[in-house]
C-alpha cells in the first residue's frame, strides 16, 4: 500500500512530502495553495506573481528510497488560523488526488519551539 507523509514545520512554514508516486500536480496545487495561506502573503500575493516558492527534489531521496519534496516560504508567518487552513489545504489536495488521511501527529520542538505537523496518507495499490 503505497504511503505519502507530509512534514509541515512553522515558523517559517517549510513542507516536505516523503514517498513514491508523487505526481507533480500535488506540487503544483500545493505551491498554489499553501503561498497565499500564510499571515503575511495575503496582501503581498497578487504582486508575487510567478516568483512564488517552489517545491525543490532532494537528489539524495531517503534510504527507503522514496522521493522527498521540500517547500520553504522564506520571510512568511503562519499564525493559529492561518496553520488551519494549512492542514485544510493539504488535506484537499490529497484527497483530490485519491489519497486517504490515516493519521496525523504534531509536536513542538524544546529548542527553538518550532511547532511540527505530520499528516500520513495511504492509497489502496
Amino acid at each position: 500500500m503505497p504511503v505519502i507523509v507530509v512534514n509541515l514545520v512553522f515558523n517559517p512554514p517549510e513542507v516536505s512530502l516523503i514517498g513514491k508516486g508523487l505526481s507533480t500536480s500535488i506540487m503544483n496545487r500545493l505551491e498554489s495553495e499553501l503561498i497565499v495561506r500564510t499571515t503575511t502573503s495575503r496582501p503581498v500575493t497578487a504582486s508575487m506573481g510567478t516568483e512564488g516558492p517552489l517545491f525543490v527534489q532532494n537528489p539524495n531521496g531517503c534510504s527507503a528510497g522514496a522521493e522527498v519534496w521540500r517547500l520553504t516560504i522564506p520571510n512568511h508567518y503562519c499564525d493559529d488560523l492561518a496553520k488551519c487552513a494549512f492542514f485544510g489545504s493539504v488535506i484537499s489536495v490529497m484527497e483530490g488526488d485519491g489519497w486517504s488521511l490515516v493519521c496525523s501527529s504534531a509536536t513542538t520542538t524544546s529548542g527553538d519551539g518550532k511547532e511540527i505537523s505530520r499528516f500520513f496518507f495511504s492509497r489502496r495499490a
